[in-house]
């Protein structure tokens, strides 16, 4: 899954493995037990999906967090592990020709520097390697260094592996989506972990809590047996809770109104983890502070894993405060993978503007964006799919883009009951027959609370692309979604 031998797997036992991986991350979520209190501090007792110590939106929490130790060897020695058992994998257990290298083959992929000649899937490309890039990410996370610190670990690796670990690889396609895509997604896994994990646990509540973490970031669990911290009774790190944590599962249905889908109507199960909340932040921010991971599930479909999002705050600046009035200037960092027929497109990117919370009284507020995106690399199944197989060995295209997210939601209680949102890509293609594309999704979503932890919605919503080409005529294709749900919300 993390590398290019991987992807060729049948497609079956592909989603077999990672229907399991999904199953088992929801059990961890679901039994995870209550953590220890510490007996020198009067700290409330946590449920991971039950209430948090929270303050005032408008007032900020003061945590202790002391400088950890850098561990540069270990961590080093991590990478070059993500390194060498891919590589292993690929060359004496799949015994591809890829994976034959030398001094030689290196020498000539440097010679040759990164382009976008990448024939890999689309799931490899914008799936698999911003995995592994979180991987990279996490060697240097898992051993102290800071969010900033880390990232040149993902640099380095996506790198090394493009230059050093596959012969004619150099794909530029790759080390942008393990690079960029590796800290967007490698943050949450490093901080999601630490919640479940538990220094001060023993017993089988010990051994469920680190399988646990470990499925959620296995780079943690090798960092914590090289240390000798899988097993050491310890205190917890000051900061292992965020300031707000609320999860909500919706089951339900969906129909997509595009003409020649195979499957219009299908079952769905989303998930969305809101960690931290921009309004609501330490003294001393950190980048993922607050961060959104959401995703679909669908069947019958093209593919079982519909949709990933992550977006974290990496940086931000009160600009207007009042009574009733929060301004915060931002900017995010963001994954984007869609695998939904009509559409699959992936970037990562990132997002400035401004985020705004308006007070409405009675635990209701009002939360509005306005942000603008850049992309240096995206990927984007841009029609004529046979052709560009063809010419490019794949069925879609790459190239920078650039947009606009605008969103204004209505939260009570944590529980979003209205959502309006509006996005706007376009896409200039430099390797794929499209030559500019431009992509728009309107989504209108309400929910309805019946009890603390159980709501009912439904959702609408409308994307669009059109697409133009030097040599084919230009392409429009609508897509109108309807979807009804059940939610059960945590928090």
């Amino acid at each position: 899954m993390f590398c290019d031998g991987m992807a060729e797997e049948s497609e079956a036992s592909r989603r077999r493995h990672l229907f399991r991986r999904i199953l088992a991350f929801a059990a961890v979520l679901l039994v995870a037990g209550r953590a220890r209190t510490e007996e020198t501090a009067p700290a409330p007792t946590f449920h991971l999906f039950g209430p948090l110590p929270l303050t005032d939106a408008a007032q900020t929490i003061s945590t202790a967090r002391p400088k950890p130790k850098r561990r540069w060897v270990v961590a080093i020695g991590e990478l070059a592990v993500f390194q060498v058992i891919p590589w292993a994998y690929n060359r004496y257990l799949q015994h591809e020709e890829y994976a034959h290298i030398s001094w030689k083959t290196v020498a000539e992929n440097i010679k040759n520097g990164l382009d976008l000649s990448d024939p890999d899937k689309f799931t490899t490309d914008q799936l698999g390697h911003p995995i592994h890039g979180g991987l990279y990410y996490n060697t240097a996370r898992t051993n102290g260094f800071t969010f900033w610190e880390s990232i040149p670990f993902a640099v380095v690796g996506a790198y090394t592996w493009q230059m050093g670990m596959e012969r004619d690889a150099h794909s530029l396609n790759d080390f942008v989506t393990s690079s960029m895509g590796g800290p967007t997604i490698g943050e949450p896994m490093f901080r999601l972990s630490r919640m479940i994990l538990d220094n001060e646990a023993r017993g089988a509540e010990r051994v469920f809590r680190e399988i646990a973490g470990a499925l959620v970031n296995p780079t943690s669990a090798i960092t914590r047996l090289a240390t000798g911290e899988l097993w050491k009774v310890a205190e917890n790190p000051d900061d292992r809770f965020p300031s707000l944590f609320v999860v909500t599962l919706d089951g339900g249905y969906r129909h997509v109104g595009h003409k020649g889908l195979p499957d219009p109507d299908q079952g769905l199960f989303s998930f969305t983890i809101r960690y931290g909340d921009p309004f609501r932040h330490p003294d001393d921010p950190k980048p993922f502070d607050a961060f959104e991971l959401s995703g679909d599930l669908s069947s019958p479909s093209s593919a079982l894993l519909a949709r990933i999002e992550v977006r974290g705050l990496v940086a931000g600046w009160d600009v207007g405060r009042s009574a009733k009035a929060e301004n915060l200037f931002g900017i995010l960092f963001e994954f984007d993978y869609f695998n939904n027929e009509p559409r699959q497109f992936g970037m990562q990117a990132f997002k400035v503007g401004l985020l705004s919370r308006f007070d409405l009284g009675k635990g209701t507020d009002l939360r509005t964006q306005a942000l603008l995106v850049a992309a240096p690399l995206a990927s984007l199944n841009a029609g004529h799919a046979t052709e560009n197989q063809d010419w490019y060995h794949r069925a879609f295209g790459w190239g920078p883009a650039a947009g606009l997210d605008l969103a204004a939601r209505i939260r009570r209680e944590e529980i979003d009951i209205f959502t309006l949102a509006y996005t706007l890509d376009w896409v200039h293609t430099t390797s794929g027959l499209a030559r500019n594309s431009t992509l728009q999704a309107v989504t209108v979503e309400a929910r309805v609370p019946l009890a603390r932890h159980l709501a009912i919605g439904g959702g609408w919503g409308l994307a669009q692309r059109l697409s133009t080409y030097d040599l084919f005529p230009t392409e429009r294709v609508t897509s109108p979604t309807f979807r009804a749900f059940a939610s059960w919300i945590f928090r």
